[in-house]
């Protein structure tokens, strides 16, 4: 990876940066099409930079060529679950899909550590501790649609429905602060009303 693309990947990240050339772009049907795959070459190639590991050492990681490698993060080969399946795994991670793409968020490879560490604090799977994370801001939105301003304010304890996922008690100290550019997650004192 070039040095010019690594500072501009630490400057910004990867989603600003394809979100930038979506909006610029005059073709966002094809770019709309092809998105997935490249959003994955790009975290692949973020992660591989991020744990100092060369296409060759991935290569026999995943018991394959460097040259398959190489292909794959220039666009030049579309791969197969197996493929992605293996590269995930080989870069540590376990590889999600979903067709409800358009409502699928991604943690920012910067905040992987953090919200690791928080997942093992309350002894669940980092898949489930976001999943309950943004469950609790989803509820916080529904129950302060109708007041904006109250939806900021993380002192106030979101009501908690029997019926829900009861592992939402068991981060209930954490919540979701939602603006128009981002989304933030901070640990306060206060408790979800049961």
């Amino acid at each position: 990876m070039s040095e010019k693309r690594i500072k501009q990947t630490n400057e910004e990240s990867i989603i600003e940066i394809l979100d930038k050339q979506y909006q610029a772009a005059n073709n966002k049907e094809e770019l709309d099409y092809w998105s997935p795959l490249s959003k994955i070459i790009l975290e692949s190639i973020e992660l591989r930079d991020s744990k100092q590991i060369s296409q060759t050492d991935l290569a026999k990681e995943m018991e394959t060529q460097q040259s398959v490698i190489s292909r794959f993060e220039n666009m030049g080969r579309l791969p197969n679950y197996d493929f992605v399946t293996r590269l995930s795994i080989s870069l540590g991670h376990k590889l999600g899909m979903t067709l409800y793409g358009d409502y699928m968020a991604v943690v920012p490879i910067e905040k992987h550590d953090f919200i690791k560490n928080l997942a093992d604090k309350e002894k669940v799977t980092t898949s489930k501790f976001v999943q309950d994370l943004l469950e609790q801001g989803i509820i916080r939105a529904r129950i302060y649609e109708e007041n904006p301003r109250m939806l900021y304010d993380t002192s106030i304890p979101v009501p908690f429905d029997e019926n829900q996922n009861k592992q939402l008690k068991n981060i209930n100290s954490y919540s979701l602060a939602f603006s128009s550019t981002s989304i933030r997650c901070e640990r306060s004192d206060i408790a979800i009303a049961s």
